[in-house]
């Protein structure tokens, strides 16, 4: 994959006790907050539907197959 120079890539994982309470919402809010320059990238599996569902809602645009990248 081409990622800019500037650009990085995101992992979220939250702990399935914890799913389902805005946390990774809010994480990728903040960190939309602290990296306004930057580019973020996700590679997200086909199957993940929930993480491909949350990333669209926090403004990321899929570019090419499994690979997101924060509009």
């Amino acid at each position: 994959m081409n990622c800019s120079k500037r650009g990085y890539e995101v992992f979220v994982n939250i702990s399935q006790k914890y799913q389902n309470k805005g946390i990774a919402t809010s994480a990728l809010s903040l960190l939309k907050n602290i990296t306004p320059n930057l580019d973020v990238y996700a590679n997200i599996l086909t199957g993940n539907k929930n993480s491909i569902k949350l990333f669209l809602n926090s403004n990321f645009i899929k570019f090419k197959a499994n690979w997101f990248k924060r509009g």
